[in-house]
């Protein structure tokens, strides 16, 4: 699986990062017509309380106290801090773990973003997005 990975990969050569939107609009597609609401944010909280609560307000980044592994998020912020002017008033919900939280056979679809995922069994990888 490797090596087909490797021999399949192409680099984005695109200067806005627009060669990943068709996997964005994909991880997306659950919440496209229903979009996501606060109440699935909340849910999410609820799942785990070792994910990760990000809020963006007024171009100031906020993020729950408890985090299970901090130096993912320093990275996480580091990235999100370099382009923060350009982002609306927003919040996620973000899994550090090397383990996804949610799939995609779960009736509720919670929307966590995640470090890792098988992509035919789980949803939402992380990107940022610009």
């Amino acid at each position: 699986m490797i090596e087909t990975a490797l021999a399949d990969y192409k680099k984005c050569e695109s200067q806005n990062c627009s060669c990943y939107n068709s996997q964005l609009e994909a991880d997306l597609k659950p919440w496209s017509i229903s979009g996501i609401t606060q109440t699935m944010i909340n849910e999410a909280n609820k799942l785990n309380s070792r994910l990760s609560h990000y809020q963006i307000i007024d171009h100031k980044l906020y993020r729950s106290e408890d985090a299970m592994f901090p130096s993912r998020s320093s990275g996480i912020e580091h990235f999100i801090l370099k382009v923060i002017k350009h982002l609306p008033d927003t919040e996620f919900v973000l899994n550090t773990a090397d383990w996804p939280q949610t799939t995609q056979w779960q009736p509720n679809k919670l929307p966590i973003f995640s470090f890792s995922k098988v992509v035919s069994f789980f949803l939402l990888f992380f990107f940022f997005l610009r």
